[in-house]
């Protein structure tokens, strides 16, 4: 009886181990990993992966504190050009491509949270606009309006959808049109493409190099421009898809003045190229302050463990992922928190 009691405790012991490795394998399939550590003036990066494409990227942050929260307004009481379930499907798709990233899930805030996120410093915290309209809590086209002092606060916007600053939505169901929300915005007329004739960017955009290397729009080799920022509306400011003739570009970042908040304006509304890319930029942590004239950039393919050794020079963050266009994983380090 002793014998069997124990060979039927050992099956339970070997059931429950198989059914944890298995769990195990199912929480993380293909073991995606890396890290970072910086030593004798290099920086030492390892990775661990099936057979994958990888990008390591180095740069400087130009003192810009990358986002470590995403916040999205999403409020079934506003109207908007876009319904409420195509705002809450791509944000749910947008939350899969931060979570493979290491980032964290975009937070819904409804208008007056909006307005309540908006009168705290904005320091690593951005605001993803799907709606098409700013809520009348944060915006009225005064130039004093609360999104205007959140973002010289250094706060961050990442707008995907119509005209950023062209309506303002109410909770009785109506929008009010700003005309010179481009004025606003940014100082210039006409800094947002108007015209809805050929919107496929396929010239490269300015800062064309760091979109590579982060793989924007690289699906089909052209970007959407649809509503996107014309990059010669001045300041610091990066077009790192692709842009028309005309110099609008499917992905525009750009200052509110030195030392202030970030707009970055994705053209094509709520298609699949701009969930990638959002999820790309934001966990990256680049903006408009990203030196450009000093990168590091390693690419190649791992398969189970691979190293390597970039100088550390002035860099400040290490950007690293795998799958190219595909992206199955990714992760941004600190270099002064890697230093040992």
């Amino acid at each position: 009886m002793k014998d069997k009691w124990l060979l039927a405790l050992a099956t339970v012991i070997i059931a429950f181990i198989l059914v944890g490795e298995v769990v195990t394998y199912w929480a993380n399939p293909y073991n995606y990993n890396s890290d970072v550590a910086v030593s004798n003036g290099d920086i030492n990066y390892v990775l661990s992966s099936p057979s994958s494409e990888f990008a390591v990227i180095a740069y400087e942050d130009g003192g810009f504190e990358a986002v470590s929260q995403l916040y999205v307004f999403i409020d079934g009481n506003y109207c908007s050009g876009q319904s409420l379930s195509d705002q809450n499907t791509f944000l749910n798709q947008i939350n899969k491509e931060l979570e493979i990233r290491g980032q964290h899930d975009a937070i819904a805030v409804n208008a007056d949270e909006l307005a309540d996120l908006m009168s705290e410093p904005g320091n690593g915290k951005g605001i993803l606009m799907l709606s098409g309209a700013f809520p009348d809590t944060v915006y009225s086209g005064n130039a004093d309006d609360l999104v205007f002092t959140w973002l010289d606060d250094m706060g961050s916007i990442y707008w995907m959808n119509g005209q950023i600053g062209h309506l303002v939505s109410h909770s009785n169901g109506t929008t009010t049109t700003i005309d010179n929300s481009d004025m606003l915005f940014f100082g210039m007329d006409g800094a947002i493409r108007t015209t809805t004739s050929n919107p496929t960017g396929t010239e490269l955009g300015h800062d064309r190099s760091i979109g590579e290397m982060l793989c924007v729009d690289n699906q089909v080799r052209a970007g959407d421009v649809t509503n996107g920022l014309n990059y010669n509306i001045g300041g610091k400011t990066l077009s790192i898809g692709f842009s028309d003739s005309d110099g609008y570009g499917s992905v525009t970042l750009t200052d509110r003045g030195e030392g202030k908040g970030m707009i970055a304006v994705f053209g094509g509304g709520l298609i699949a190229d701009n969930r990638v890319a959002v999820a790309q930029v934001v966990a990256s942590g680049i903006s408009y302050a990203t030196n450009l004239d000093n990168v590091g950039y390693q690419s190649g393919v791992v398969n189970g463990t691979n190293s390597g050794t970039i100088p550390v020079g002035s860099f400040t963050n290490v950007y690293i992922y795998y799958g190219q266009v595909n992206t199955v994983y990714g992760k941004l380090f600190n270099i002064a928190a890697a230093e040992v």
